[in-house]
């Protein structure tokens, strides 16, 4: 009677090595994939388009009726947007402030990608605006949604922090 012996199977050092590889190789994926910053990433895409409907539902208004609306419930109530955005934990802010017979718009919502950071819409500024109307380095801020802002609006002039502002 003969014996045949065939080696079936991995060895333990074989297996270990290979887990720890696979392992090495799903952290690093995990790493550059980051689901939660892809994740606030398109949240901010989302606030940053409803911000901008918001926006065009303001203007809209101010070329149908000559002026903006009054306060946010007057724009939601109007025929100019149909549904204001909801989201969980999120106020979209629409700001208006008037000076003699000039008023102002602002639109605010928080980033999702960074705490303390907002989208800012301002309609429209004016050199006698309070904060007046800053352009630096030839970049026109008014009606175009701006990122990384850090203050909402109403809380001081709507201006005063958008050479912090990116576009």
């Amino acid at each position: 009677m003969s014996r045949c012996f065939f080696n079936k199977g991995f060895t333990i050092i074989e297996l270990l090595i290979t887990v720890g590889v696979v392992g090495i190789l799903s952290g690093i994926v995990i790493t550059v994939i980051n689901p939660t910053t892809q994740r606030n990433r398109a949240r901010d895409a989302v606030r940053s388009s409803n911000a901008s409907k918001i926006a065009q539902a303001a203007e809209a208004f101010n070329a149908a009726e000559g002026r903006y609306p009054a306060d946010q419930a007057e724009l939601q109530n109007s025929n100019y947007i149909k549904n204001w955005p909801t989201e969980t934990d999120v106020t979209y802010d629409y700001f208006i402030n008037t000076e003699v017979n000039f008023s102002t718009v602002c639109i605010t919502v928080p980033m999702a990608s960074m705490a303390g950071r907002y989208f800012k819409y301002l309609s429209a500024c004016h050199w006698a605006y309070t904060g007046g109307c800053p352009d630096p380095d030839g970049v026109y801020f008014n009606g175009k949604i701006m990122r990384n802002c850090s203050n909402r609006c109403g809380t001081g002039p709507q201006d005063n922090d958008l050479n912090n502002c990116l576009l």
